[in-house]
């Protein structure tokens, strides 16, 4: 409860979540969903696909976000639309998993509350859980994995149980999320594997039942609300728009679009945007222009296009998937979730997102300058402690250490550098610096803390 407490700080300082540009799809999406089921899954005006951002017709929908996490949204919104709800259950779930993952380990109460006092005011830990946006669920998913793959057996049922909900929710949360666990859990088995855990049978099946729940409940959501077999449905072509942005697959294109009748070459001809913002987001973008069916010819044509593409320049596309992972590994600065922005809504208006700075730039500077040292010291501390701790703890530290570079390759590669992708997630260093550190007998149990 005191680590929650720590972690909310941010919420107490500016007193309301941090929104992002995405905040208010999330909640439409959510209130849409949940008349769809109100109504007994009777088609409405817009369905259930209108949990876009507006942006459908009558036709059909452009593209939608994470439905369970759009549903928790709208749930959590709170009466004057502010979300704090929201905020603080994800203040709560993430100190929940941060204080298994510690006490599992384990580390001594003192090593405890520092570890904790670190996480809550010289990372963006305590920024991103309180931001109106599913992304502190990427490091939550790295984290439980990570819990679970080694310390399942240390574990009582209730905790394992209340852990692999969160897990399950927080790979759901995101299509991201997703491939994150996809990628981790096979290197997680493979660890474990080779390590003496007691009673590994019983953390395999806790390890895969929270990505068998989200996947599960993805599947779902997208069949009944979509009629689509898909982890990532009505997804916006993120990864075209990444190639497109970064050369290949606009030269492949430029080059093929007067011949073929890919929906790209229907909207723009040859005359393609610059830019992947510019592409998705733009004044000319396939937000605006794209029609429902076509933005589905585009998702359904975009991976023969990439696939054309990596054919056509093999080392082009190598190289940028490279150079972005590595620039992404770095980026992880906190203006996308500064707190200068507040819900208005105005009687029966749409709400929307206005501008009432409480931060400066300055402030933010120096914020981003304490993380980049704390990951840097994180960092350093994991190295030199390295070879003094044992064998399971050296395989946890290597699950979290993973994912933090599969977080930056899946972003990078499939949407794009951001610098809140990994910000999303590097506040796990210092964790990963606690068990570096020499292992401690506890005092204290994880519902004390």
């Amino acid at each position: 409860m005191l680590l929650t407490l720590l972690l909310c700080w941010p919420l107490f300082v500016f007193g309301r979540p941090a929104y992002f540009a995405d905040t208010l799809g999330y909640v439409h999406g959510g209130r849409t969903a949940t008349m769809f089921v109100v109504h007994q899954f009777a088609p409405l005006s817009g369905s259930l696909d209108a949990a876009a951002d507006g942006s459908a017709d009558d036709h059909g929908v452009k593209a939608a976000r994470s439905i369970p996490y759009s549903v928790l949204a709208y749930a959590l919104r709170g009466s004057d639309g502010a979300m704090m709800p929201l905020a603080v259950l994800q203040v709560l779930l993430t100190a929940f998993a941060v204080t298994v993952f510690l006490s599992a380990a384990p580390v001594s109460d003192r090593r405890f509350w520092g570890v904790a006092a670190v996480l809550a005011l010289a990372t963006p830990a305590a920024w991103v859980s309180g931001c109106a946006m599913p992304d502190v669920f990427a490091g939550v998913t790295i984290l439980i994995i990570a819990t679970l793959s080694f310390r399942a057996a240390r574990l009582t049922t209730t905790v394992a149980v209340l852990l692999s909900l969160i897990g399950a929710f927080a790979i759901a949360s995101h299509a991201s999320h997703i491939a994150i666990a996809i990628v981790l859990l096979p290197l997680a088995l493979w660890l474990g594997s080779r390590t003496n855990a007691p009673d590994r049978r019983r953390a395999v099946i806790w390890l895969v039942a929270p990505a068998a729940i989200a996947v599960v409940a993805v599947l779902a959501t997208a069949i009944i609300g979509f009629g689509d077999i898909s982890l990532a449905p009505k997804r916006y072509p993120l990864t075209l728009a990444r190639s497109i942005g970064n050369g290949p697959a606009r030269w492949y294109l430029e080059r093929h679009c007067e011949r073929e009748h890919y929906a790209v070459c229907e909207i723009y001809g040859t005359a393609l945007p610059r830019t992947s913002n510019d592409f998705l987001w733009g004044p000319n973008g396939i937000n605006r222009r794209a029609t429902p069916e076509q933005m589905a010819r585009l998702r359904a044509e975009e991976p023969d296009i990439l696939r054309r593409t990596i054919a056509a320049y093999p080392l082009a596309e190598a190289a940028a998937a490279l150079r972005d992972s590595a620039r992404q590994l770095i980026s992880f600065r906190i203006d996308e979730a500064n707190f200068n922005q507040r819900i208005e809504q105005a009687g029966g208006d749409e709400p929307t997102l206005v501008d009432d700075p409480k931060m400066s730039a300055t402030a933010q500077r120096v914020a981003d300058g304490i993380f980049a040292v704390t990951a840097a010291l994180a960092l350093g501390w994991v190295v030199l402690g390295l070879r003094t701790i044992p064998r399971d703890r050296r395989a946890m530290l290597a699950v979290l250490l993973a994912g933090l570079l599969v977080n930056a390759a899946v972003c990078a590669i499939l949407s794009g550098v951001s610098d809140r992708y990994q910000a999303r997630v590097i506040w796990l260093l210092p964790l990963a610096a606690a068990l570096a550190s020499r292992p401690r007998r506890l005092t204290a149990s994880p519902q004390t803390r």
